[in-house]
């Protein structure tokens, strides 16, 4: 038995929706040496990551491993697609899938690391539990790790199983950190559970591998970013009107042209609400395509002046990791689309960083 332990290769289980996620996870692995020749499963559960996006994030990957992808989509599963009227069937077939991966994983390889954003699911503990890795890291999955809102006071059977599972299984839990101090997390990493010895300062890490993997790569160089916010049909026509709007303000106030103007769609925005966007914006801005150049790739360009978005961690990083001195928020006190509590605790976070609104009058 323990023969066959050994001849088993070592992997990594990495679980993202984003290629903030992923450049945080790279950022600390390639600088510790820790992914090469390792192979990468590369487990994405999201339904809102298309195609395209997990496209990008296995051609970047393979930059640094042998990667496989493990769609475990409910949308896209196959044998749920059978089922479509049956919720209890399509439940069942659904896990009869990811078991029968953990199991194969299991049985070839050793598990060095399982690395997964925050926002934790079912079939993430079952890994775990299965698995056992020799080492869990989580990553930050964006302004939810910052707000103290009801939801994030109250503790989800999620997280409390998986705290209870790594008290039970004695494993060392690992955060890659972007924060500037510990206490600023709430929610999941803000648990005391967590030691504070395990919480790794990757801030420069990351800033250094965005530099160095991308500022030569791409020549553009634009003087104002405009970041958006995922559409959904209650909101997407208002925040198309309220993107228009601020392209003009930042054209009276700064006489940009629009070759210097970059639009950054969400990276899971839906294709239809992306071409429209494209279609109307591109008179006003260029537009940034999902590719492996998202928002912070470009925070390091020597001619950036302003960073503006909807509520978004982009913003919160953009201040305080990459230094940039001018970055607002727009926001439409009209807006349908969000309470006054949910933009209270974005704005709660943004004014002790001088982060103001773009559009107050």
């Amino acid at each position: 038995m323990i023969f066959k332990q050994k001849l088993k290769h070592e992997a990594i289980i990495l679980v993202i929706s984003s290629f903030f996620q992923l450049n945080n996870f790279l950022s600390f692995f390639d600088e510790k040496k820790l992914i090469k020749g390792r192979k990468v499963f590369l487990l994405v559960f999201s339904d809102t990551v298309s195609e395209k996006l997990i496209f990008h994030f296995k051609e970047y990957i393979e930059k640094f491993s042998v990667v496989e992808v493990i769609d475990m989509r409910r949308k896209t599963n196959s044998l749920n697609q059978k089922f479509v009227n049956i919720k209890f069937i399509k439940v069942l077939c659904y896990y009869f899938f990811v078991f029968k991966k953990i199991f194969k994983i299991k049985k070839s390889f050793l598990i060095s690391s399982f690395t997964t954003y925050t926002k934790l699911q079912f079939p993430t503990l079952f890994f775990i539990i299965i698995i056992s890795p020799l080492k869990i890291f989580l990553l930050e999955d964006g302004m939810g790790e910052y707000v103290h809102s009801k939801k994030n006071m109250k503790k989800s059977l999620i997280i409390f199983l998986f705290i209870k599972l790594l008290i039970y299984k004695k494993q060392n839990i690992c955060t890659l950190q972007l924060a500037k101090s510990r206490k600023d997390y709430v929610g999941l990493l803000g648990e005391s559970f967590f030691e504070e010895k395990h919480f790794f300062d990757n801030r420069v890490f990351f800033k250094n591998f965005i530099k160095k993997s991308f500022s030569n790569k791409n020549r553009y160089n634009p003087r104002c970013l405009l970041i958006a916010t995922r559409s959904n049909p209650h909101n997407f026509e208002f925040n198309k009107s309220l993107y228009i709007k601020t392209l003009i303000e930042i054209n009276k106030k700064y006489s940009y042209s629009p070759n210097q103007i970059l639009f950054c769609p969400h990276p899971r925005e839906e294709l239809i609400y992306f071409e429209e966007l494209e279609k109307d914006l591109s008179i006003y801005s260029n537009i940034n395509k999902v590719s492996s150049h998202v928002v912070e790739n470009f925070l390091l360009k020597d001619n950036l002046e302003i960073v503006i978005g909807a509520f978004s961690s982009s913003l919160y990083y953009a201040k305080t990791i990459f230094n940039i001195n001018q970055v607002y928020y727009i926001y439409d006190y009209e807006d349908p689309s969000r309470s006054l509590v949910n933009r209270n605790d974005y704005i709660n976070i943004y004014n002790p960083l001088n982060i103001k609104n773009f559009l107050k009058k």
